[in-house]
């Protein structure tokens, strides 16, 4: 009989052993959920801040960009009118 104690002890003591990895795999990984969560957000964050002024650059550049195509256009349309000017 006390070979099945002893049998039935080591079982409880292998489940609360089983049990106890358990819950710090748990706690673990909710530690890990939660760490991993404010990353994310530190660096959506960061990504914020550089991207809007990214954004506001890029888009200057494109006004720029118009500036210099309506520039060039005249310029063509320009050097088309001396070029069809009669020559006196």
């Amino acid at each position: 009989m006390s070979s099945s104690n002893s049998r039935q002890e080591s079982e409880q003591e292998i489940n609360l052993r089983i049990a106890r990895i358990k819950n710090e795999l748990a706690e673990a990984e909710a530690r890990l959920k939660n760490e991993i969560a404010e990353i994310l957000a530190r660096l959506k964050k960061e990504l914020a801040e550089v991207e809007a002024p990214l954004k506001k650059e890029l888009a200057e550049a494109e006004v720029q960009r118009g500036y210099i195509r309506a520039a060039a256009r005249q310029k063509e349309i320009l050097k088309g009118l001396l070029e069809q000017k009669p020559r006196a």
